[in-house]
């Protein structure tokens, strides 16, 4: 059976606000004491009071959080330049950003499933080969002649590129060489290798 006092507050408003100001007039018909006409309006003062304080409280606190959003992201803008401007500094190591907090961390970490990308290109006199590390410290960079079953590790590296300025094996010989990277974070080889990347270097 339907409730004739509404649910909702937009609709319950105007409903107990009907009562309290149509009851004065049939009181006196139903039999409705001064008391109970007071009683019924207290009522409904009380409702229209609760309403009205939790409609302007939403309304702050949606003030509220969008004053702190565009504060925050404000914010945060700032510090992100900040801290880009730290990392460009000579002096900056990957200790200090973490003692710092504003090197990424590797919350969630699935190392199974972790795998850098690499890319190689060659340049008169080296090759670059840059990565991508997704969350770990750095990458080892390890390097074979095309053939050799045996992988060198040529270094770790923090930041991309790395540049591997070997020179040749034999002098004005070209050499086809392979390289692939691997994760670290914590200091061990972390995840897969990734995918073996061939250029041709002719010194």
């Amino acid at each position: 059976m339907a409730d004739y006092i509404p649910s909702r507050d937009n609709d319950l408003l105007p409903w107990q606000k009907t009562l309290s100001e149509a009851l004065p007039t049939y009181a006196p018909t139903l039999g409705v004491s001064a008391a109970d006409v007071t009683l019924v309006q207290g009522y409904c003062t009380a409702i229209n009071n609760a309403i009205n304080a939790n409609n302007a409280a939403q309304a702050a606190a949606r003030q509220a959080k969008k004053d702190k959003d565009s504060k925050v992201a404000d914010s945060i803008s700032g510090l992100r330049s900040f801290a880009q401007t730290l990392k460009t500094n000579k002096n900056y190591t990957v200790a200090i950003g973490t003692a710092l907090g504003i090197e990424a961390t590797a919350a969630g970490f699935d190392a199974t499933a972790y795998k850098p990308g690499i890319a190689a290109e060659t340049f008169p006199g080296h090759v670059t080969i840059s990565f991508t590390k997704k969350g770990v410290e750095g990458v080892n960079v390890y390097c074979r002649l095309k053939g050799q079953t045996t992988w060198a590790k040529l270094a770790f590296d923090g930041h991309s590129p790395y540049v591997d300025n070997r020179p040749l094996a034999s002098p004005n010989v070209p050499e086809t060489r392979e390289y692939m990277v691997i994760g670290v974070l914590n200091d061990e080889e972390t995840g897969q290798m990734s995918d073996i990347v061939q250029v041709v270097f002719g010194g």
